[in-house]
């Protein structure tokens, strides 16, 4: 059975309300790489997990999307959970390996991007010498500038009897996201590094302590 990815982002925050600690860690994981290069091989686990308990408990994982489920069939699932750990920690695991490996993959790039701009900085052209940084900063005061002027001082001069529409908010959401989730965190990747891959580590070894001290 193939599961949808927008399925898998509202089963974790449901599992997670009625205590299934192990379960929502995993559709938590899986839903964060649901835009990933990797979906399909995520999806290809999760969907492992949900036949495997639709074969034992009847229950289709859009029912509980949709929080359809009866206190018979929580408990069910619960039972599930506890029988099926094994499983479910292989699954997470597996998604983990993913998501280091994606790390990796982008750490390679900064460091890429990094040996590029050592070259730069040993050229004669002062253009192509500062351009990294100029850019940088241009980023950087856009986005401070945007947020200072394009909206403080929006919602400080507009008319309380004129509200600021829906639509120029969600305009406005969409820029300073760009901004900060794309321009303004890969310059500070670029300079300053990243801990993704150290997290994703720590997620691992996570896990394999979860798997060994259920097998103790």
């Amino acid at each position: 059975m193939a599961v949808m990815t927008t399925v898998i982002g509202a089963i974790a925050p449901k599992l997670a309300q009625r205590g299934f600690d192990i379960l929502s860690g995993l559709f938590s994981s899986a839903a964060k790489k649901g835009g990933d290069l990797a979906e399909g091989v995520v999806k290809k686990q999760i969907d492992r997990v949900a036949q495997k308990i639709e074969d034992k408990t009847g229950i289709k994982l859009d029912d509980i999307a949709d929080d359809k489920l009866t206190e018979e069939q929580w408990r069910q699932l619960k039972e599930f959970e506890l029988q099926e750990q094994e499983l479910i920690l292989n699954v997470r695991k597996h998604l983990a390996d993913i998501e280091l490996e994606s790390d990796k993959a982008h750490l390679a790039d900064l460091q890429s991007a990094r040996t590029a701009g050592i070259s730069r900085d040993a050229n004669d052209d002062q253009f192509v010498r500062r351009f990294t940084y100029w850019y940088a900063y241009l980023i950087t005061f856009i986005t401070f500038g945007f947020i200072i002027f394009g909206i403080v001082f929006t919602v400080m001069f507009n008319d309380q009897n004129n509200p600021i529409p829906v639509q120029t908010w969600q305009i406005i959401n969409t820029v300073i996201g760009f901004l900060l989730g794309v321009g303004l965190a890969a310059i500070i990747q670029y300079y300053y590094g990243s801990s993704m891959g150290s997290k994703s580590k720590d997620r691992a070894m996570e896990i394999q302590q979860m798997m060994g001290g259920k097998k103790s």
